[in-house]
């Protein structure tokens, strides 16, 4: 199974306290580690978690940096780059559901490429675009 895990579920995971999604996450991350599942992330996630780090909690840069290279070790290949037919893909996914872009465009990747979008986002959960971390 390839798993596309948004900014959501690497958040989770690497904030333990107060994230309820963080055991589903680490069992995520164990079944990889036995190869029982592929990670992928996309481009966008490394910016995505650099700027929650730093901004929203506060963190130093070097937190942010210990932060986005454990998501990029994780995965099974560099971080994938939406075609433009999927950017277009994730502009009507975001009108029609009322996503912004940036989750939209975790959707329209998962969805053109065949993968599990593992998401805490309500909205994404919400549109049956993501699976929630328990639920993988």
């Amino acid at each position: 199974m390839k798993l596309l895990l948004d900014s959501s579920a690497w958040l989770a995971y690497a904030r333990a306290e107060d994230e309820p999604d963080h055991e589903a996450v680490a069992a995520i991350l164990t079944r990889s580690a036995r190869g029982e599942v592929e990670l992928r992330l996309l481009d966008l996630t490394a910016y995505e978690l650099g700027n929650v780090v730093v901004r929203a909690w506060r963190q130093p840069t070097r937190v942010a940096r210990l932060v986005v290279d454990a998501a990029l070790d994780l995965c099974a290949a560099p971080p994938l780059v939406p075609t433009p037919a999927e950017r277009r893909s994730a502009h009507a996914l975001a009108e029609q559901h009322g996503l912004s872009v940036y989750d939209a465009t975790y959707a329209a990747v998962a969805l053109e490429r065949r993968l599990t979008l593992v998401s805490g986002d309500r909205r994404l959960l919400r549109a049956g675009l993501a699976t929630a971390p328990a639920e993988v």
